[in-house]
Order: structure tokens, then sequence, then C-alpha cells
């Protein structure tokens, strides 16, 4: 059973990708939310280490709890603006533009000196992923961190922060100042040089992202930011911090990974179905008999879901 459960979230997975905002349907993600909070609970009957592959993440039982590599962003690349004065810091009055093809990303600055006279090029960078794999509302978010694959050229003071405003739909002017708009997660953030770096985002990372899932938000992005070096000392060709990811120069070893472990409370309420009083649920009980008359997204979800009708593991 715990195979096909997969299968089917997998089928589902890639119907919500090929129609864009199915999973904001309070119908799909309610029957998406009740099978993936089934999954993981077959997952934690599996011997610990055993693991299950959906859509762009790897969820994995650890003792007592879940962890989940989300390694394929949504969206991830740079932003950069050029500058008058390298001293004073000050832009050239460009509209910052952003790059998310090139699979080397770069945050910090630099020095051009051909053609002259010399200019200079100030980057941030920006990293969102889908997090529709993390049950809205079901999930308690224990530990989180950053995976990454990094280089870097005379850099120092690095920052990661947190981006209030969806990257892949923000204007580049305006997720170029999201980036640096919020108090940082990671400050320093001093970035290792190699493959299978991580780093630990802290408490107050979890807080956010656990309001995001609470509120049913489906994305979650982290910014890069170098602000001592944004303007390069005039000796210095390059100030870069910079992590692969696909492109160009990629893809990372590993690409960014949004890196979570979590609990797994209780069951939602069966789609298409309500608890009565002789049914709460609770962190003691987990306990749902009642038949019930799903709501039927496909014919294989609806056949799967009446054989979900049973008592939870508590």
């Amino acid at each position: 059973m715990f195979g096909v459960v997969v299968d089917e979230l997998n089928r589902l997975w890639i119907q919500q990708k090929l129609v864009p905002g199915l999973m904001g349907n309070p119908k799909f993600r309610c029957v998406w939310d009740y099978i993936l909070h089934y999954a993981n609970e077959e997952l934690l009957e599996q011997p610990i280490g055993s693991t299950m592959r959906i859509g762009n993440a790897l969820v994995t039982h650890i003792p007592r709890s879940l962890s989940i590599n989300i390694s394929d962003p949504t969206e991830n690349g740079f932003l950069q603006v050029s500058q008058a004065s390298q001293l004073l810091c000050q832009t050239d009055g460009s509209t910052a533009w952003r790059n998310k093809t090139f699979g080397a990303v770069h945050f910090g600055g630099q020095r051009l000196d051909y053609p002259p006279p010399p200019r200079y090029q100030a980057f941030r960078a920006y990293v969102e992923w889908s997090t529709s794999l993390i049950p809205a509302n079901l999930s308690i978010v224990k530990n989180m961190s950053f995976k990454y694959q990094g280089f870097s050229i005379n850099a120092t003071d690095e920052e990661i922060n947190p981006i209030s405003g969806q990257p892949s739909i923000a204007t580049d002017a305006g997720l170029y100042a999201d980036i640096a708009s919020g108090t940082a997660y990671v400050d320093p953030f001093n970035i290792e040089l190699g493959t299978y770096r991580e780093v630990d985002l802290g408490s107050s990372a979890v807080t956010d992202l656990q309001a995001a899932i609470d509120g049913g938000r489906s994305w979650f992005a982290l910014g890069f930011q170098s602000p001592g070096n944004e303007c390069p000392a005039a000796i210095e060709a390059y100030d870069l911090s910079n992590f692969y990811s696909k492109g160009l120069h990629g893809p990372g070893t590993p690409p960014p990974t949004l890196y979570l472990e979590y609990e797994v409370p209780g069951p939602p309420t069966p789609p298409g179905s309500t608890l009565t009083a002789t049914q709460t649920v609770s962190s003691g009980s987990r306990h749902i008999e009642t038949p019930y008359t799903p709501y039927s997204i496909v014919l294989r979800t609806r056949t799967i879901l009446r054989h979900i009708t049973r008592t939870l593991r508590g």
C-alpha cells in the first residue's frame, strides 16, 4: 500500500505542475494533504533510513520524525545593479536586472576595468522552493538548514536573509530591495568552499517557515547578500561569494537545497467528511473509522482514499 500511495502522490504532483494554481484549490489541497499525511504515517512505520521520493523532494525517516531535502528550486539566480561610485556605493540610477540561467549564483561586488573607466557591479542572490510537500497546518518544523556547493573570490561579510515576497513573481527592482530589507537569519554567513556544504538557518527561519505552512503558503525563499563587499575595494577586481545551481556552471553538488526536520502531529479531517464528537483528534488520538465520500480529483485517488479509512498509528 505504501508504494501505491507514493505513486499516487507523484501523479498528483505532476497534475499540479501542469495546472498553475491547482495547489491553491481548496478541494485539491484537501485531498493532497490527506494522502500526503497518510504517506508520512506509512513512512514512519518503515525502518529508520527508509525514504520516499515525491516530486522535487526526498523524505527520510529519521529517529522520532521525518526529514526532507527539497533540492529542485522553483527559481534561483542573482540580481545586479551598476554603481557610479565605488567609494560612496551609489547606483548609477539603473534598475536591477535578474539572471536565473548562469548557474553560478553571485552575491557581493565586482570591479570592471574594461572598457574604461572602471565600473562597479553589486550582486544579491535568491533561492525559492516549493514547500507543497509539507502538509499545511499539519507539520511541526524542528530544524532547518541550507545545503549548497560553494566557492568565493576575496569574499567576506555575507548574510542569509528572509524574503517577504515570492521571488518568481516579484519585479527585479522589488526583489533586489527585498533581499536587504529584513533581519538576517545568518550573519555572518561564512560560505564554505567545496561540495555538500551546510549551514543551520536558525530559529527565526524555522518560525517564518512554520507561519508560512500554517497560513497555507506553498513557497519559501532565502536571500543572499554581502553588504560590506557590494562596493569592492579599488585594488580588487572581485569580492564575490557564490554557490552553484543549474545552468551554464551547474548543477551544484548539491544544488541549492532546503533541508527540514519535522514532526507530523495528527491527521487532517478526511476530504468530504466531518469528525463527530466521538472522533476527536488530539495528540493522543488518531482514530478515524467512519467511511466518507472524498472529493474526486481522479478515479485513482478516489480508490485509494477508500482504503485510507483506518486507524492511524498513534
